[in-house]
């Protein structure tokens, strides 16, 4: 059967160069489909996230074009409205990765692209809410997701805590064990300002020490379904499971109850893709972070699933839906 390349593509403005993005994606035996995608992310922050996902999209025959949050601008033309800088064409797939430090610039831009029939991959403004761990249990709490309980405070000042034999303290918006603590009370604490960027630390959040937190489930969904679960544990002398600090990890069934968990929590986030990390408590799974920004290098090892290849996946369909 003949092929037939659908000819829909366009450059790509930027200050430096321009871009032109397309490619034949072969769908099936007769379609090859162009499509265009954008990963917004900080190479620096996460040089093997980013990586992995350009290696992921090259294998599906994808150019993803990876845009620096610096190298974005939005424009104001009196009585015009506001453009942004690099100018994506309507059905261009966005998808965006640790982009903290430019989030107020970045809302802008994520809003007029998405006024203009740019398809936004986790909506900007949801993945924002869910990278802050306090308003994403909130919000989680709201649809009626177990989550643990916490205390959002702004040092040096706070108030009643949970009550619990110990407290764990971490920044709102940190990641990878970074800035955690484990303390008798706040008396005990010290913010530790020099080890964090200032974007980390728009406030704190003190939670009572959940039983067995020495290890947890890490989930990563991706358009509602669970695709890859693992058991994380900490290593003799630390109590953060956290793979980056050298956890044991294991894999487990995605259709457990952590799984299906984590399907709950971000779809009541409404995000199309993210991580999870649940804890295991005699009332059964309590989620503890929901993260669009999630890393996926730990999960895809441990469990052979290469989480980045699901996410291009999810580029493709997308762009077969939006009729490109």
């Amino acid at each position: 059967m003949l092929r037939q390349k659908i000819p829909s593509f366009s450059s790509i403005d930027s200050r430096t160069e321009s871009h032109r993005l397309f490619v034949g994606h072969v769908l099936d035996s007769s379609i090859v489909l162009i499509v265009r995608c954008i990963l917004v992310a900080n190479r620096d922050a996460e040089p093997v996230g980013v990586a992995s996902l350009v290696e992921a999209f090259h294998r599906r025959d994808i150019h993803l074009q990876v845009v620096s949050p610096s190298g974005v601008e939005v424009h104001l033309e009196p009585s015009k409205g506001a453009t942004v800088v690099p100018r994506l064409s309507p059905g261009t797939v966005v998808i965006h990765r640790n982009v903290m430090q430019s989030i107020p610039l970045l809302t802008l831009a994520f809003d007029c692209w998405s006024d203009c029939g740019v398809d936004i991959l986790n909506d900007f403004r949801r993945s924002t809410l869910s990278r802050n761990k306090f308003e994403a249990a909130v919000a989680l709490d709201r649809a009626g997701i177990p989550v643990v309980d916490a205390v959002a405070f702004t040092p040096p000042h706070f108030g009643p805590m949970p009550k619990s034999d110990r407290l764990v303290v971490k920044p709102a918006c940190g990641a990878r064990g970074i800035g955690v603590e484990r303390v008798q009370s706040l008396e005990d604490w010290l913010e530790p300002v020099d080890l964090m960027p200032q974007s980390y630390r728009p406030f704190w959040i003190a939670q009572p020490e959940v039983l067995n937190a020495d290890q947890d489930w890490r989930a990563f969904v991706i358009d509602g379904k669970c695709v890859a679960i693992m058991r994380r544990r900490a290593v003799r002398g630390e109590w953060r499971a956290n793979a980056f600090l050298g956890a044991e990890c294991t894999p487990d069934d995605p259709k457990n109850k952590f799984g299906l968990a984590a399907e709950k929590a971000v779809l009541s986030l409404g995000l199309d893709y993210a991580s999870v990390d649940i804890f295991n408590t005699d009332s059964g799974p309590v989620i503890n972070e929901v993260d669009p920004w999630g890393g996926f290098a730990a999960i895809s090892r441990t469990t052979g699933i290469d989480v980045a290849d699901r996410i291009a996946d999810l580029v493709a369909l997308r762009a077969v839906g939006s009729g490109l």
